[in-house]
């Protein structure tokens, strides 16, 4: 793959339809691949449970304190 193309359903405040046409590069797959491996080595370590992010509200890391 190396174009992809989104065609948006709704219309612009002009009421116009919009397509994005975009570029996939090499360093693009290399970084999405090396993004994938990351994730997936944290999963089946679970190491992903120890993950916070900085949001105090955010639903997934109040989610987690509530099962501890």
């Amino acid at each position: 793959m190396i174009l992809g193309e989104i065609d948006f359903i709704e219309c612009d405040e002009k009421k116009r339809l919009k397509k994005e046409t975009f570029l996939i590069k090499e360093q693009d797959v290399k970084e999405l691949k090396e993004m994938i491996r990351s994730v997936y080595k944290e999963i089946i370590n679970l190491s992903f449970w120890d993950k916070k992010c900085e949001n105090k509200n955010c639903y997934f890391c109040n989610l987690r304190k509530i099962t501890e």
